[in-house]
């Protein structure tokens, strides 16, 4: 029972970040016309965002510094995110502008949310 608590705080931690990601990327996306996207896009993002961050948190989460966590787990997101991006034809400008919104997103809420769970085992 404690293995499937712990499984499902991490589960509802990585939620939240994907939503508040999402939310603020939903923001930037609509802050010029030529940033605009496609519905689809952000469909997408919480299906694969949600799928990369768990592999990311598998690979960070013994790391004690939680910003480092944070800054490493937001690294593999935003990559990988980004490059799927790429090869879906969008532009390399757009692709590295929303790397580094993403990037940014991410370490933020991702720095939050760890420094939360360190307080609420």
């Amino acid at each position: 029972m404690k293995t499937l608590m712990f499984f499902i705080k991490w589960l509802i931690a990585l939620a939240l970040i994907m939503l508040g990601f999402l939310a603020g990327d939903y923001f930037f996306h609509a802050l010029r016309l030529e940033w605009n996207v496609p519905e689809y896009y952000f469909r997408n993002k919480i299906i694969y965002g949600t799928l990369w961050s768990i592999i990311a948190l598998a690979v960070t989460y013994r790391l004690k510094n939680l910003w480092l966590r944070a800054l490493i787990f937001s690294a593999i997101v935003a990559s990988v995110l980004q490059i799927r991006y790429y090869f879906e034809g969008y532009p390399l400008d757009f692709v590295l502008i929303f790397l580094f919104i993403h990037f940014l997103i991410l370490y933020i809420l991702s720095g939050l949310i760890f420094w939360l769970m360190k307080y609420f085992k």
